[in-house]
């Protein structure tokens, strides 16, 4: 299996060990944020962490608002920390990863001028009959 095609419109800023990254969250708000970079080993860790917690809910559940900043803030990794990840992981946990990080299943960081334009006044989340989450 091939390191993912990441779909990230934005670049994230690196800075005294610290990552800056912008995406929207689950409620269509602008989110920039700035946490520590992350290590090979710590970006497997949450991946393998983030396949058990759906395992355990199920098929059929839905990535909560946490799951997506974390997945964003894995994809806000410098690429060689993000390849080093890749050569780390195994398994399911490879999957995972392959998941989180690529654009046919999933968006990366955004661009913060995008973000600005594009964020949703109204904060709820619809479900098909048009009642609030």
């Amino acid at each position: 299996m091939a390191f993912p095609v990441m779909d990230n419109s934005g670049t994230a800023q690196i800075k005294d060990g610290q990552v800056t990254f912008s995406y929207m969250d689950s409620w269509g708000r602008a989110q920039t944020e700035t946490r520590p970079l992350l290590t090979p080993a710590q970006i497997v860790a949450m991946a393998h962490a983030r396949d058990k917690r759906f395992e355990a809910v199920g098929e059929f559940c839905r990535e909560s608002d946490e799951s997506r900043t974390e997945r964003k803030y894995i994809a806000a990794q410098p690429r060689l920390i993000l390849l080093r990840a890749w050569a780390l992981a195994k398994g399911e946990d490879r999957d995972e990863l392959a998941m989180m990080l690529d654009g046919n299943s999933h968006h990366g960081i955004s661009d913060p001028k995008w973000l600005k334009a594009n964020a949703k006044a109204k904060q709820t989340v619809l479900a098909d009959d048009g009642k609030t989450l």
